[in-house]
């Protein structure tokens, strides 16, 4: 103990300096037990500082504080302790106004700070009809008030003239604002109009300039009124707002004490995730002040929150953004290495999703690469694209067998689909609708490559984060396998289905469309793959072989002489028949010159 200090001072300091909080005092039952007996003069000065609502609840614990605060007594001193309390009290609120001629101080408090309907006493009414003195609910304003067209029908008996003003508001009732009035207003001066009936023209127009003076005066306080509440809302609402801030900012800090600071200053400047933010979370956004035990009692959900839905997102854009930021080694690399090999080689879709390129490119690992890494690929490149060629090959041979198998293509063929080349193995892209080769691997090369819409669940992020930088992969199902058009094709040349593509190549056969073209191509005639092309196009697909032929094979004999006039002969002066039939037989008279006036 310091000399001269005192023991109270020392246990104070003890109690500061002590790591553990202080130990909050308990409240004793019944301490303001005696209040009620204490001097008037005393209460008094205690209810001075109080507001006018405090005043309210306390005229409602007990009969005496209600005989204080409530019923006025004949005697005149507590008639002005009850007048001066409440006068006192409501100046400790700024700027409300004085309470309306004739309203009671305590009748004029609930109708300020108490939000229930005043006549139903419904909760939750926080709009105040000032013209009315009141708080309605919807079904108090249905039955309680009364639209402008109803009441000047029913209670201007008297001549226009004497027509007497009524406080009125713009009432919303069931979506639509009306001009309404007070049903109890109507009665009241429906009854003194009414006790006015046999009296002479001068006291009616006294009674209507009173009237009119005193709705004026009564206009004039709800407008002040009405400034005031609106004040005090807003000032309500930016209270709320500075403590919900406040609250915000205090969860953050803590939150960043546990080391989440990175998922949070991710979250908060990424859209991604602007729904799952956490100043978005219910129990971050009340506003309340954050107290150790509030924080004890959402921090498991906070965090919950931030595992479930931020933390996630964040690795997985992280990880995006260093795997797109080696694709351009990727891609030099993979030049250096196609060289050799020309068009027979991967394209870079492919070649990131091979394995040992895969263990160079994939961030998992944490390690930084560049040009240099893939440098111990290049003994391997042979072997590692001999395996991806066969691969393809075993893919799209099943993938051929699959669909083929409803036309029956024997199973016990010598060679595969690919190897035998048959014309109905032909494969169409859907998306440049060009005839793409399968023999030469030609598809797997293709540029054209759409995303995948079939459902899969990834067992890690390297093949979805592909897909998210567009690097799809090879698919065969990117492509139409155009069987039954080829079939017609086939039909109409006299051919089985077991045809090659070289042998109808070998036929050099011209084909017109049956199917009844609408286009510029209308009546043209086709090379086989031209018309396959057109048919898909241009045309439902596939197309049944019953009914009539949707082709016709036209003979390339050198007797026959197509019945085509020279109109006719150049409106296919754009068709591919030029490709496949020579000239001096489409026009006999051809000399090796053609001239066209």
């Amino acid at each position: 103990m310091i000399p001269g200090q005192s023991k109270r001072q020392k246990l104070l300091d003890e109690t500061v300096t002590s790591p553990t909080m202080a130990t909050k005092r308990k409240r004793v039952r019944g301490a303001l037990r005696s209040l009620p007996d204490m001097p008037i003069d005393i209460i008094c000065q205690i209810f001075y500082l109080l507001n006018p609502i405090d005043l309210l609840r306390i005229a409602r614990t007990n009969k005496a504080f209600r005989r204080l605060l409530i019923v006025r007594k004949s005697g005149r001193g507590s008639d002005y302790a009850c007048t001066s309390i409440w006068r006192e009290a409501r100046k400790n609120i700024p700027d409300l106004p004085e309470p309306f001629p004739g309203m009671s101080e305590p009748f004029y408090a609930s109708l300020c700070f108490e939000p229930h309907c005043t006549i139903c006493f419904k909760q939750s009414i926080h709009e105040v009809i000032w013209e009315f003195r009141a708080r309605l609910c919807n079904e108090c304003k249905n039955k309680k008030t009364r639209t402008s067209s109803g009441f000047e029908t029913q209670i201007w008996g008297a001549p226009s003239s004497v027509a007497l003003p009524l406080m009125n508001a713009q009432v919303t009732i069931l979506g639509r604002t009306r001009r309404t009035f007070l049903e109890s207003d109507i009665t009241q001066l429906e009854e003194k109009w009414e006790r006015l009936r046999d009296d002479g023209d001068d006291k009616k127009e006294q009674f209507i300039q009173r009237h009119k003076e005193n709705i004026q005066r009564l206009e004039e306080h709800a407008r002040r009124c009405s400034v005031w509440f609106s004040s005090k809302k807003s000032d309500r609402q930016f209270e709320i707002w500075k403590i919900k801030g406040q609250r915000c900012k205090n969860i953050l800090d803590r939150l960043e004490e546990l080391g989440y600071g990175p998922d949070i200053h991710w979250a908060n400047n990424n859209h991604i995730v602007r729904k799952h933010r956490i100043e978005m979370l219910p129990a971050v956004r009340q506003g309340k002040p954050l107290t150790e035990r509030v924080w004890e009692n959402i921090r498991p959900e906070i965090v919950k929150h931030i595992l479930t839905h931020i933390r996630p997102k964040r690795l997985e854009s992280d990880y995006q953004s260093v795997l797109e930021d080696r694709i351009p080694f990727l891609k030099e690399a993979r030049a250096k290495f196609a060289e050799p090999y020309g068009t027979n080689f991967p394209l870079v879709e492919d070649f990131a999703r091979l394995p040992e390129v895969r263990a160079i490119l994939d961030p998992s690992d944490g390690q930084h690469i560049n040009i240099e890494s893939f440098d111990a690929l290049e003994s391997q490149i042979p072997e590692i694209i001999a395996r991806w060629k066969d691969n393809v090959r075993d893919e799209l041979d099943a993938f051929l067998r699959k669909k083929l198998s409803r036309h029956n293509i024997p199973s016990d063929l010598s060679t595969s689909i690919l190897h035998s080349n048959l014309a109905i193995a032909t494969l169409f892209c859907r998306k440049c609708h060009q005839i793409v080769q399968t023999s030469n691997l030609e598809l797997a090369v293709h540029g054209c490559r759409t995303l995948s819409w079939s459902p899969s669940t990834p067992i890690d992020r390297y093949e979805p984060t592909l897909e998210k930088l567009e690097l799809y992969p090879y698919s065969p199902s990117d492509f139409y396998v155009a069987s039954s058009e080829v079939l017609e094709i086939l039909q109409a040349c006299g051919k089985d289905k077991l045809t090659t593509v070289q042998e109808l190549d070998a036929l050099n056969h011209v084909l017109p469309c049956h199917k009844g073209c609408d286009t510029t191509d209308a009546g043209a005639t086709y090379g086989w793959r031209d018309l396959l092309i057109h048919s898909i196009t241009n045309h439902r697909s596939p197309f049944k072989l019953t009914g009539s032929p949707l082709w016709e094979f036209i003979s390339t004999d050198e007797d026959f002489v197509p019945s085509f006039s020279w109109d006719d002969s150049l409106s296919l002066w754009d068709s591919s028949i030029l490709n496949y039939a020579p000239l001096d037989m489409l026009f006999p008279s051809y000399n090796g010159e053609l001239e066209v006036n």
